[in-house]
């Protein structure tokens, strides 16, 4: 592989360079500025939902998978206590009581003593690896940040397309009680004679039809509590104490943010990226000790001992050096490296494909955004000219000039306009959500990998 030499080279002269990736220096699209920008970390707070801030942080108080991602950061956190534990001597006690009988008598034999072990980190194979344990507990905070991202986001995506599932059932509430009454007039025009029983038939199917569509679109908001009361991890009624509290009111209104950085600095600030990055130090730190460990191993060992028998008491003591060398392992320390080469190569190429694909995720959503924006305008206008093609018909029907079955053609057409303003509104809110979440938040990596030095965080 091209890789190897270079690595072997990396190795022996202890340097470190982080893996390159490919993104453009610059932003191929961008929101357009508005009147109520805010910064990332004030995203949440400009949406003044009382609501939504308390079901975010239920969410982040209760959510298991939070729970999980805390239990991976202290078994990181175990493992590097275990791995530094190697940087330093071992020390242990021993001590023994008997009573012992012979020829010349019986006696107590006791004896005490000390052992001590050192193997000398010459090569780095122990500061590599505690190297190593530093860059994963590192990534595991950083997946934690990006759990907790996650989470926000998700809960208020939810939480936006609750709020539109519940101005949408109250269209199809106003609409049902307009049909109703056009039902009743027409009914008691059939009843004198003054239209066609087929008129009738007409406006009780679109009543029924319109009725079918509010029950589905209730459950379809039922299944949303559901979903929000799963991810909160509370109970039900506690999540509808809470939405009982907000107002409900759609759109919602929120700040919006500009993206100042380049691509680069941006992918920095994402935790899954800095996770990535993390993983790829691991890996080529354990390079490092893998080679270290094909070199001499430098042992000093002491032992201390008291003894006393029958009265009699004998001090000793010892210290002392080896060196152990590797001679034939039938290539298993060989082996090891280049396993370790290849976990390295395989997490420089999860490196270089997360930042192509988060850099891919920001500009979907930069155009997303744009377009949902433009999009808006039209469909608001073209619900506002559906109405009023609406109200104009209903007079002439009333009037006798204009019949039932174009009256009932234009409200279908009005209140489908008016349902697809909501959901434009909705996909326009998730777009700024999902892009908070591709911006990384509001993670920011307060140590680069870069600078880990025997197992420390310079």
């Amino acid at each position: 592989m091209i890789l190897f030499p270079l690595l072997h080279g990396c190795i022996a002269s202890g340097s470190y360079q982080a893996p390159a990736a490919k993104v453009s220096a610059q932003w191929n699209s961008s929101p357009d500025p508005t009147s109520n920008s805010v910064e990332l970390t004030q995203f949440w707070q400009s949406f003044h939902e009382i609501a939504l801030t308390q079901l975010i942080r239920t969410t982040l108080e209760n959510n298991q998978s939070l729970v999980k991602a805390l239990a991976n950061i202290d078994a990181a956190r175990a493992n590097l206590t275990t791995q530094r534990a190697n940087l330093y001597p071992a020390l242990s006690g021993n001590g023994t009581v008997s009573r012992v009988k012979d020829a010349s008598g019986q006696s107590n034999q006791n004896s005490i003593g000390l052992d001590a072990s050192w193997e000398i980190d010459l090569w780095g194979k122990y500061r590599n690896q505690s190297d190593a344990a530093v860059a994963r507990l590192q990534a595991r905070t950083a997946d934690m940040h990006s759990m907790q991202i996650s989470l926000a986001a998700e809960m208020a995506d939810y939480y936006t397309q609750y709020l539109a599932c519940r101005s949408i059932q109250r269209v199809y509430t106003t609409e049902l009680s307009s049909i109703q009454k056009t039902e009743k007039a027409t009914a008691l025009l059939v009843k004198a004679g003054f239209t066609a029983p087929m008129d009738h038939a007409l406006i009780v199917a679109n009543l029924e039809n319109t009725r079918s569509n509010s029950i589905n679109q209730n459950k379809q908001c039922e299944i949303l509590i559901k979903s929000m009361t799963a991810l909160a991890s509370i109970d039900e009624s506690e999540l509808r104490q809470i939405l009982a509290e907000s107002s409900l009111k759609f759109p919602l209104q929120h700040g919006s943010f500009g993206i100042s950085e380049v691509p680069a600095d941006v992918m920095r600030n994402r935790p899954d990226i800095a996770a990535l990055e993390s993983e790829v130090f691991a890996t080529y730190a354990e390079i490092k000790s893998a080679e270290a460990d094909r070199y001499p191993n430098l042992s000093l060992s002491g032992v201390i001992n008291a003894a006393s028998s029958g009265g009699a008491s004998l001090n000793t003591w010892s210290i002392g050096a080896s060196l152990l060398q590797p001679i034939f392992d039938a290539g298993k320390r060989k082996a090891t490296v280049e396993s370790n080469i290849a976990k390295y190569n395989a997490a420089v190429a999860d490196y270089q494909s997360g930042v192509i694909n988060a850099a891919a995720e920001i500009e979907k959503q930069l155009v997303t955004i744009q377009a949902l924006k433009n999009q808006e305008k039209s469909a608001q206008s073209s619900y506002v000219q559906y109405q009023k093609y609406f109200n104009a018909l209903e007079i002439s029907q009333k009037a006798g000039s204009a019949n039932l079955l174009d009256l009932e053609a234009a409200r279908r057409s009005a209140l489908n306009a008016q349902i697809s303003v909501v959901n434009i509104q909705q996909q326009h809110t998730q777009s700024w959500i999902s892009l908070y979440k591709a911006l990384g938040g509001t993670f920011t990596p307060k140590t680069s990998v870069h600078i880990v030095q025997n197992g420390e965080i310079q």
